[in-house]
This record gives structure tokens, sequence and C-alpha cells, in this order.
């Protein structure tokens, strides 16, 4: 507390005025008259004691000196006024308002913040910065490191040591951005021998309204060292509501790359890569253009092995198989499906298995590069297979058919098998009676 000493003369004695005490919740501003209390210490002498004593009074005087007393600190008169938004980034905002002085904050120890809300991960957070800005014509506060597309609600806080007045509150969308990139685990292809069916989903964080996508794609590799995969590229456009294509057209047993993105008016987000290998196909079987053996016994028939086209895998082997008809065929019908013979059944093994078809040989890919007669019931053995000799008076089919295996074709690590094959009916001959 402020104090003053001097001197005041009564009828009795003459007081020394040791200290004059002002009341704490004043402060000096300007010449006015004021009605104070003062508190004195009054030192004089008695006659009894001889000694100094000390009498507190208590006494109200006018004072017209200045300076005078005013009220100190109190509430702020107000908030702060006509808060806005004047710049608006994706990841930031500007806020500018009314500048104050003391007439608003009523004290000269104050400090201002902003405070503002949004939504995180379905969560609303708050946050509070402290605005250093206060004493410009213009003042103003960024707030940074927001999320992109994101409603914030944002006020100021004014304080001082008596209270708080807060402004009103302003609600901003922040700006769009780039999105972020497709989730790679929602991305799925169903693969075929010449097309892929891709489906995707929209990025997790979209920051903004996703306009397109982009996925573009490039053949990588095959198995079948034929293909020329210069090729076999290319990008399409998907809209906003599309998240499905079919790519045709392609190689089978090829490994293709596909990069797909988003897009929102600010541009492309982060690519994601993912790859899939289309199934390769049956080897391309050659054509006959008649069915008559190249000879023919009671026991064997000679037919010509032609080699085959590959189709996403080189062909590995060649494959005879014997089938025995009900009853002889005369003609083949006009239109007829293939069966292919992936299980190989032994010609000892035909009865115990009731089966109608047996291997009758199986020969390397490097044996028939060009075309080569083949004796069916030569009594050999082919790559473990007996090449038994035909019965008399029996009806047989007799099956070509080429095979392609390409280890790790699909994701799972399966082994894929392609079999082509043609169908050359001969029946034996009977023995004379």
């Amino acid at each position: 507390m402020p104090r003053s000493a001097g001197t005041i003369s009564t009828s009795q004695q003459t007081v020394n005025i040791l200290a004059i005490s002002a009341s704490a919740h004043c402060l000096l501003q300007s010449t006015v008259s004021r009605k104070i209390a003062i508190e004195l210490r009054i030192e004089g002498e008695t006659q009894t004691h001889g000694l100094g004593n000390v009498v507190n009074v208590i006494f109200m005087i006018d004072t017209f000196s200045p300076p005078s007393l005013v009220p100190l600190a109190t509430d702020p008169m107000h908030g702060p006024q006509r808060l806005e938004v004047v710049d608006i980034k994706s990841k930031q905002i500007t806020l500018r308002w009314e500048p104050f002085g003391y007439n608003v904050t009523r004290c000269h120890s104050y400090n201002l913040t902003v405070e503002y809300r949004y939504q995180a991960d379905d969560k609303e957070e708050t946050r509070e910065e402290v605005c250093y800005d206060t004493l410009s014509l213009a003042p103003q506060h960024t707030i940074r490191n927001l999320s992109p597309y994101t409603n914030v609600s944002v006020k100021l806080v004014l304080r001082n040591p008596e209270g708080i007045k807060e402004s009103m509150d302003v609600d901003v969308l922040t700006d769009e951005d780039v999105p972020g990139a497709v989730p790679l685990q929602s991305i799925q292809g169903s693969t075929y021998e010449e097309k892929i069916a891709l489906r995707w989903s929209e990025p997790v964080q979209t920051y903004g309204i996703i306009k397109q996508y982009e996925i573009s794609y490039k053949a990588l590799s095959s198995f079948d060292t034929e293909f020329d995969l210069t090729n076999q590229s290319g990008r399409v456009f998907k809209f906003s509501n599309e998240t499905f294509h079919m790519f045709v057209g392609l190689y089978p047993g090829s490994t293709y790359s596909f990069t797909i993105r988003a897009s929102t008016i600010k541009g492309f987000g982060t690519p994601i890569i993912t790859q899939f290998t289309t199934k390769i196909s049956a080897p391309l079987m050659p054509g006959y253009d008649q069915e008559t053996p190249l000879n023919q016994t009671d026991s064997t028939v000679t037919v010509l092995l032609k080699p085959a086209q590959s189709r996403g895998a080189p062909v590995s082997k060649y494959q005879v198989v014997v089938v025995e008809e009900e009853r002889p065929r005369r003609t083949r019908r006009a239109v007829e499906i293939l069966r292919c013979y992936p299980v190989p059944i032994h010609f000892q093994n035909t009865t115990v298995l009731n089966s109608q078809y047996y291997f009758t040989a199986e020969l390397p890919m490097g044996d028939i590069k060009t075309p080569v007669p083949f004796c069916i019931g030569d009594n050999r053995t082919y790559n473990g297979y007996w090449n038994a000799p035909l019965l008399p008076h029996k009806s047989y089919s007799i099956y070509y058919q080429a095979v392609s295996t390409a280890n790790g074709v699909s994701e799972q690590g399966d082994v894929g098998v392609g079999i082509g094959r043609r169908d050359l009916s001969v029946m034996t001959r009977s023995h004379p009676i």
C-alpha cells in the first residue's frame, strides 16, 4: 500500500503522522475530489508514563491534490469483437479481430487465447493457443496443423485477474487437399486367362470430394518368353462412384502392375501399387485336316504328332491318351466338347480303377519341335508309361494333349496347368478267323 508521512496539530498535542495507508483497491489516475480513509499512527507523550504511546486513529479527510484515486481491475468490458477468418488453406486458417485497449481489458495484465474444436477420428478434439499479436492495429493469429476439409469452430478468450470474456464462435471449413492413398487391403483382383477384374475402395483420408480415379497398368513379366510385352500397358479413368474395372486383352500367364490413385480438385493423391497374374491358357493345339492314321495294324496305330503353341507358359510335355469306346464312332459330331485328362492312369491300373482311359506315352517338349510320327501300341515305355498293344475288335479314341506348367501363377502359390487336346479316333482291325 502507498504510504506518506507528515504532522498534524490537535488542541491537546502535536501528532507526528508516521504513515498513511491508502486502500489497495485504488489507482492514481486523474485530479478528482475523493473521501478516503486514513490510518494514522500517532506518537505522543503522557505525563503518567513518560513514554511514547502509539495511537491508531481512523478518520475521513478530503483531498483535492492531484493525482486522485480510481478503481483498479475489474472484469473485461466484453470479449473480442468482429472475429473473422481472413485466410483459409487446407491445413491452416488465419483469424483477425477488432483491436482493443485498456477500455476493454480493464487491466494492464491480461492474456488472449484462441480456442478451437474439430472432429478427429469420430472424436471431438479441443485445442488452445496463446495470441501474441494483441497490440497491432490489425491483430491476427494463424492456427496451423489442421486436417484438410475439416469443420473447425473457433473463438477468442480474453482473461484478466478478475474475469473472462469470450468472443462469438466462428465456424469454418478448411480447404480441400490431395487425398490419401487407396487402402491396399481393399484392392481385389479376379484373374482370368486374358482379363483381370479390379476392385478397390476410396481413400480413408479423402481430404475433400473425390472426383475420379486413375488406374495405370503395365505388363512386367510372363511365363511365356515368346510374348512381346511392350504393348501391354495403358491407363483408364473412372468416376468417383466407380470402383471397379475389367481389364481385357491381356496375355495369359503374365504379371501386371496396377497403380491406383484418387483425385480431388487439388489434384491426385498418393499412388498405391499392386500386382496380379493372369492364369495360363491351355496350349493351342495344331489342326488336323483329316483323321486317317499314317499306318494301322492289328495292334498298332501310327499317327502324326504336331507341336502345340504355348499360351501363357511354355509347353513342358505332351501326353498320348487311349480311351476305349463302347461302340465304334463312324463320324465325328459337328460340335464336340473335348475333355482333357489331367489325372495320369497307367494301363496296368485301368481294371483296378475301372477307368476307360490310360496314358500310353508321355513325351518331353523337345521331342516334338516339328511334326513326328508316333506308333501307338508299340509295346515300349515312354517316361514310365507302357505303350501297350491295342486289342483287336476294339474301338479306340486317341487323345493327344500338351501340358504347360507354371509355378506360382496364383497368389496362393498354386501350380497352374493348361492342357490342350486333339481327338484322333481309330478302330483296330480284327484278326482273321
